[in-house]
């Protein structure tokens, strides 16, 4: 059984996981193959990627500095392993809501994805391996 509630987790999967890509943006939606994504992967030479933000933990409202600071250093976290990263964000069904930064990170293991997820609380996590699904990931 998640922490997480069943709503939380349904707004999750509706929502659309924004890449901002140099040529074009790519919308990745949950366990939809993205031709997009794995053209990316080919181009980077990855067999995986994550989308992870250090915005909002555990979904609860942050002060807007504290959810930049914290993203920051989610980035600097993500240069020191030497990995490619592409900004995005979470885009919500909800159109009430407001994107929330995110960055798409290029060869990362499910387990350094899965490690920064929690590190930052969050409440979930997208994977995607070669076959360029994007599937969520409960942290909680």
């Amino acid at each position: 059984m998640s922490a997480i509630s069943a709503e939380l987790i349904a707004d999750y999967r509706a929502a659309t996981y924004r890449v901002d890509s140099p040529t074009r943006t790519i919308n990745l939606t949950i366990n939809a193959y993205s031709k997009e994504l794995e053209s990316l992967h080919a181009h980077y030479q990855v067999a995986s990627s994550a989308f992870i933000t250090a915005y909002n933990p555990y979904s609860e409202p942050t002060a807007p500095e504290v959810n930049r600071a914290s993203q920051e250093a989610l980035m600097t976290q993500i240069e020191a392993l030497h990995l490619p990263s592409i900004p995005g964000a979470g885009v919500c069904a909800d159109s009430d809501s407001l994107p929330e930064p995110s960055v798409l990170i290029l060869g990362i293991s499910f387990e350094q994805a899965s490690a920064l997820a929690h590190q930052y609380r969050q409440n979930a996590f997208i994977f995607s391996d070669k076959t360029a699904i994007p599937r969520l990931h409960l942290c909680r």
